[in-house]
């Protein structure tokens, strides 16, 4: 293997500002709030039991793994064009992001 020097070794790409590291933050804070969310109103709806629940589970994974599987083709031209971090992690979030809002709203509709 050879051994990296100084100057070839690749430079990691820096954060535009520490505005974008702090937006990334609250990003994810959002996230994750609307997520915990989302948790404890699906959780609701599958301890009803029946037929609307069974229809929830389902949907539940289908969603997760649809959207596990897409995160690759969403982050491979940011990955390939070598973007820093905190572009990858925005991306990330805002992939994750429009599905667990959509279900946050749907979930929390009253009927």
């Amino acid at each position: 293997m050879p051994r990296k020097t100084k100057s070839s070794a690749a430079q990691a790409p820096v954060a535009q500002s520490s505005a974008e590291i702090w937006q990334v933050g609250f990003d994810a804070w959002r996230l994750w709030a609307d997520a915990s969310s989302v948790v404890m109103l699906r959780s609701a709806k599958l301890m009803q039991g029946g037929a609307q629940a069974e229809r929830e589970a389902k949907l539940m994974v289908d969603e997760k793994m649809q959207t596990n599987a897409m995160l690759g083709f969403a982050m491979w031209p940011l990955l390939a064009s070598g973007a820093a971090p905190e572009a990858l992690a925005k991306a990330a979030i805002g992939h994750y992001q429009k599905p667990v809002g959509a279900n946050r709203r749907r979930l929390s509709r009253v009927k």
